[in-house]
């Protein structure tokens, strides 16, 4: 990923990101117009032009309009940014429904074509408002982690479709990312130490047990979240 558009997006949720995995660095999501699933075939690299101001006036407005096109749910991945693909100059609808903490339902306007919408989609319950007045509705959604070392990664493996994924593969890089953060965190805490010995004061204490003992506890807790999405939260799939 160009640094500038990590950058961006960093920007945007307030912190360092990076992307999780390569495996899963983004997926498509597509509502398709009136030809239905038989319409995605026929889709291509040029977005589909936008219906013409009598296209969209003709178009019957119903109950249905206002309606979700996917369940609530959470991401599996701490932050998303779903950027837009096709002309939405004529779109009516297609917002994120996000619900809040004290369960009513907002509406977060959709970007414009190449325009993209940071969202803490793995904290945040949420789904989508159906889109009227285009031909296609298209959205690239790539995840993302914090960068930090010290913050919690509450990533997980339930989106994956094990009937069509490549699980030995999906396995070997979730697997591959979550050990090196440890060995990252274990570096940067033995970096800690060895700053600290060179300012070491008489009488002070180079490694407070508490400190190391949180330390140890939160990186269990970690490998044991990993052996859980890779084994126990699909073990009935096996």
């Amino acid at each position: 990923m160009h640094p500038a558009t990590l950058e961006a997006i960093s920007n945007a949720a307030g912190m360092d990101l990076i992307p999780v995995m390569d495996w899963e660095i983004g997926h498509t999501n597509i509502q398709v117009g009136a030809k239905g699933l038989a319409g995605v075939r026929e889709l291509g690299e040029t977005p589909s032009p936008p219906l013409s101001a009598e296209e969209v006036a003709s178009m019957r407005q119903g109950e249905n309009d206002d309606r979700l096109v996917d369940d609530w749910h959470v991401d599996s991945y701490q932050f998303v940014c779903v950027v837009m693909l096709s002309d939405a100059s004529t779109m009516a609808g297609g917002e994120t429904a996000i619900e809040t903490g004290s369960g009513k339902v907002v509406k977060m306007r959709a970007a414009q074509m190449g325009g993209g919408v940071v969202l803490q989609g793995g904290y945040t319950k949420h789904a989508a408002f159906r889109t009227i007045g285009a031909n296609e509705r298209v959205t690239m959604v790539t995840s993302f982690r914090p960068k930090s070392l010290t913050l919690r990664d509450h990533s997980t493996l339930r989106n994956i479709d094990f009937e069509t994924s490549d699980m030995t593969e999906v396995h070997y890089q979730f697997a591959s990312y979550r050990l090196k953060l440890v060995s990252d965190r274990i570096e940067d805490m033995l970096q800690k130490f060895t700053e600290r010995k060179k300012n070491l004061k008489e009488g002070q204490e180079l490694i407070l047990r508490d400190e190391l003992d949180g330390f140890v506890e939160e990186q269990v807790y970690h490998l044991r979240q990993t052996v859980y999405e890779m084994f126990d939260r699909v073990k009935d799939k096996w």
